[in-house]
């Protein structure tokens, strides 16, 4: 891969194919506030899911999981009650998931991991937890 920028935009692109594939209505792509950025949000059989997506070549840096912070995992619930107010759904039921997707950099061909429920919010307070 030429940079990361490059490797994360192919990774999303795959990770949308897949997510489509489960059947994921897709909402909205690089979701943007002022609170951060959301990579897919999309509903899962009735389900409001904020997805994080996490490309990787090698594990020489370690598991993509591995490399979503605290800090992140409240941007990224920030982000998603912004957009929940926005959208006039403030008490709508949500998850936050993580899929990590792992390149081949000779072929290309990519092997998938959901995390559905990755970190979660805590009650009526909306703090997160994880």
């Amino acid at each position: 891969m030429k940079n990361k920028r490059s490797l994360g935009s192919l990774g999303e692109k795959k990770a949308l194919e897949y997510l489509k594939g489960l059947g994921y209505d897709i909402l909205a792509v690089n979701f943007y506030s002022q609170r951060g950025e959301i990579d897919i949000i999309a509903e899962d059989n009735g389900v409001l899911s904020f997805i994080e997506v996490k490309t990787r070549t090698s594990k020489r840096f370690g598991a993509p999981e591995e490399s979503i912070s605290y800090r992140k995992k409240e941007r990224i619930v920030r982000t998603a009650l912004y957009y929940l107010n926005a959208k006039g759904w403030p008490r709508l039921s949500c998850r936050f998931d993580v899929l990590t997707v792992n390149i081949d950099p000779k072929t290309g061909d990519a092997r998938f991991n959901l995390t559905k429920d990755a970190f979660q919010l805590e009650g009526d307070t909306y703090k997160y937890v994880g």
